[in-house]
């Protein structure tokens, strides 16, 4: 990124940054809600134009990304994963073409073509895959649209991992996966050989995934100088400067300075218990979430809740897991926000 501004409905995200990645990086974004991380994404992906600078990227970079959404296709599981690498898929239908035609001398180019990119063993790579992402032979063959919500989240990943990419941009990738997949995404994200751009509030996916941690923050993008622990000392030391006033009165004498600090103990002390109380209760409540939102992506894992008659308890079940989620992060939000005070304290 070079001097590069951009904006969404008319409000600039980012001012000027200049920052430059290399391949082989796996980057994790960090940033406040609303700082530009996702359009960061769509900045990369070309789904979003700079208002100003320029973004260079390899001509030859192929760039994947895990959709969110997937209609219910009649395609196999295996061929929409193999769909998402257009070059094999493209080669194989000019050899069927070439075959046909009875081209000698295009059949070899392309056999050799066919070789250079690992066609013969794409196949088997697209079933390590997915297996690693809790499917088994049988569902290699069935089609997409059997699929629950969730699952296809996890043929989407499948589909970004296997598709031979340069650049991989992750857009909270754990959104529906359970804790085991959520640990298996990690495996396959540390076994991945190409560049990756990550935002996810998923800190261990952050601490096992990415080398490299990018702040977007107040207009900036640069990297920043640290692990996940560093950040948060990060933050906390940014929300005390924050309240610091701009003019700062005359000091106490040495007398009154040591009567203050004393009171500012017996205070602090004071303010502790129930600092630490609220985040016991947080975090009982942040199990209980988590119990409940693993609950209910396993009712939705089931392929008869996406029956017609089962429409009313699917509706419950996407609503309440919306809820959830939302309860998830604001309850994730109060924990940091109380974690901050009592570190301070």
């Amino acid at each position: 990124l070079r001097q590069v501004t951009f904006a969404r409905v008319g409000r600039p995200l980012v001012i000027g940054a200049s920052v430059q990645l290399h391949a082989g990086w796996k980057v994790g974004v960090v940033g406040a809600n609303g700082s530009g991380k996702s359009s960061l994404f769509a900045l990369l992906a070309g789904e979003l134009h700079a208002e100003a600078g320029a973004v260079d990227l390899p001509a030859s970079w192929r760039i994947a990304r895990v959709a969110q959404e997937t209609p219910a296709l009649p395609d196999s599981a295996i061929d929409f994963v193999l769909d998402g690498d257009v070059e094999l898929r493209r080669v194989e239908r000019e050899l069927a073409a070439a075959e046909v035609d009875g081209d000698g001398e295009a059949i070899g180019h392309l056999h050799a073509r066919y070789g250079e990119i690992d066609g013969y063993s794409a196949k088997a790579r697209v079933a390590e895959v997915l297996h690693g992402l809790g499917f088994a032979d049988t569902d290699f063959r069935r089609p997409v649209s059997e699929f629950s919500g969730g699952w296809r989240v996890r043929l989407n990943l499948a589909r970004a991992l296997s598709c031979r990419a340069d650049l991989l941009l992750l857009d909270e990738p754990t959104n529906h996966l359970d804790l085991e997949m959520r640990e298996a995404l990690a495996l396959a994200l540390q076994d991945y050989e190409g560049a990756m751009v990550l935002v996810s509030h998923d800190r261990h996916l952050l601490r096992t995934s990415a080398d490299v941690l990018m702040l977007v923050d107040a207009g900036v993008v640069r990297p920043f100088d640290g692990d996940l622990d560093d950040y948060r000392d990060w933050l906390s030391r940014r929300r005390r400067e924050q309240e610091t006033q701009d003019e700062t009165p005359p000091g106490p004498s040495r007398r009154e300075q040591r009567r203050q600090e004393a009171q500012a103990r017996t205070l602090a002390a004071a303010q502790r218990r129930p600092l630490e109380r609220a985040l016991r209760t947080l975090e009982s409540e942040l199990e209980q979430l988590s119990q409940r939102k693993q609950g209910i992506e396993s009712r939705l894992a089931d392929p008869n809740l996406y029956a017609p008659e089962s429409r009313e308890p699917l509706k419950a079940a996407l609503l309440e897991q919306s809820q959830v989620n939302a309860r998830l992060q604001e309850v994730e939000e109060q924990w940091l926000t109380l974690q901050t005070q009592l570190e301070g304290l």
